[in-house]
């Protein structure tokens, strides 16, 4: 099941709020969001379900045993275990047959891969999971005694799929006692009719004209061999605000499910295309993945008075292998690493003194390599795509031009929507008198409009969101 579905959207997601808000006491709305996580994750995959339930005792018992012996031996070898427990199973289920094919695709060998169905939202379970045992032997967090609420923290199903990479210490309280306020409900169900919106009107169409140029993977990426500089430029971009829209799409809907249930989640994208440097590029995209690397193992203490930068540069390479073996997540990786070590040597101040227009022009340009790097799976396609950058094939061609003047608007209204534009606008729009009813009257008319139309277009189908294949 996705948040990108009728189905989810009114039927499963209605069933779950009347069945949660019929009654005030914590324990039975706890035992209600299990229930509906467990339906909502087992809907695709119920085999699974045994799997994160198992994964989720293993992981509890660790926290208790690493807070228990906190600072002894003990305490190290279930950090240890946690960390090896997590790594195994993304090896087993990910990175055994990323190798395979990996090795097919560098090499030309004929590996035979094992074709292991990936559990949703595996990745983004690890990462909770050991930044939760770790937090515990750091005293950074008191261990949950109550398996159940454990369950919650690992199953909640606004989160569980893709997203944002919830630490404990951040809702804790919040499995424990929580309440909605009508405030609560209202911007959280704005926040995830922003999100479908997103997702259907702005990243499938997006999705769809990344197709048109390069291709995809199931066909080999055959666009890209023939594609003109300016179109592969295009193409980037478009791949760029197709992550965007589509990752940050379905993390506002995760961010408003959370907050009508009462938990607050943090903030998982801001305004990165404002940014003025690839390190704040970084820093403001997928944040609570970022924050998770940075802070255990850019800022682990391993890296002694190199911390600052030879640490964010592995924090960027791993977040690379993170997402999968494949050559162009590696690059990838390598490639925002050396980026943000150089500006990290040369230092924030001076990057300050560089001019703005310099600084976000710099900034797009490698930024937008990095999308289209990030799109191409297989390395024949990802050569080809460093080649067609740079004229390779030609330096322009009518495609690109059919392509451009056909989503013109959409692109357009896409670059502008990604930056700070619309909270400048409800600021000033604020500061006038009585302002505060308009305001609303506004709100409510955009929302109804965009459930409207996200609708209309999820009735013609439905796209999985980015970040379930990882």
């Amino acid at each position: 099941m996705i948040f990108a579905d009728l189905f989810f959207v009114y039927l499963f997601l209605p069933i779950c709020l009347i069945c949660y808000f019929i009654t005030k006491d914590i324990k039975a709305r706890n035992a209600a969001l299990i229930v509906f996580s467990l339906v909502f994750y087992a809907w695709g995959e119920p085999v699974w379900v045994a799997g994160i339930i198992i994964a989720s005792f293993v992981e509890y018992i660790n926290g208790l045993v690493a807070s228990q012996f906190r600072g002894k031996a003990v305490s190290k070898v279930a950090v240890c275990w946690s960390v090896v427990f997590n790594i195994g199973l993304i090896a087993l289920f990910k990175y055994t047959d990323s190798m395979a094919e990996a090795v097919n695709s560098w090499f030309g060998y004929t590996v035979m891969t094992s074709r292991n169905a990936l559990p949703i939202g595996l990745s983004f379970y690890v990462l909770r999971a050991v930044s939760y045992t770790v937090d515990c032997a750091l005293g950074k967090t008191q261990a949950e005694k109550n398996y159940f609420r454990f369950l919650l923290f690992t199953s909640m199903f606004p989160q569980v799929m893709a997203g944002p990479a919830v630490r404990y210490a951040e809702i804790g309280e919040e499995l424990h006692s929580r309440r909605t306020t009508v405030k609560d409900f209202s911007e959280g169900m704005s926040r995830i009719i922003l999100g479908l919106a997103k997702k259907a009107i702005v990243a499938n169409s997006l999705h769809s004209a990344v197709i048109s140029l390069f291709g995809t993977k199931s066909g080999d990426y055959s666009g890209i061999y023939t594609l003109s500089a300016l179109g592969t430029w295009y193409g980037a971009l478009l791949v760029a605000l197709w992550y965007y829209y589509d990752f940050s799409g379905y993390s506002d809907i995760a961010i408003g499910l959370g907050r009508i249930f009462g938990f607050h989640f943090r903030e998982n994208f801001r305004y990165p295309f404002a940014a003025k440097s690839v390190t704040s590029f970084w820093e403001r995209t997928a944040c609570s993945v970022n924050a998770f690397f940075r802070r255990y193992i850019q800022h682990s203490g391993i890296f002694g008075k190199f911390c600052t930068s030879f640490g964010l540069f592995a924090a960027a390479v791993c977040m690379g292998i993170w997402h999968g073996l494949s050559l162009n997540f590696i690059v990838l990786g390598i490639y925002l690493g050396v980026l943000m070590l150089a500006e990290a040597f040369i230092g924030r101040e001076k990057l300050k003194k560089i001019p703005s227009a310099v600084s976000h022009i710099y900034t797009k340009v490698f930024v937008i390599i990095g999308f289209g790097m990030f799109y191409f799976e297989e390395s024949k396609a990802l050569k080809a795509f460093f080649g067609a950058l740079f004229a390779k094939n030609s330096f322009a061609d009518s495609l690109t031009g059919e392509i451009f003047l056909k989503y013109i608007w959409l692109v357009i209204a896409a670059c502008v929507m990604a930056l700070p534009v619309l909270p400048r606008i409800r600021k000033n729009a604020a500061k006038a008198p009585s302002s505060e009813y308009f305001i609303r009257v506004c709100s409510t008319a955009c929302n109804v409009a965009l459930l409207l139309l996200s609708t209309i277009i999820l009735a013609g189908g439905r796209e999985a969101f980015i970040y379930f294949s990882f």
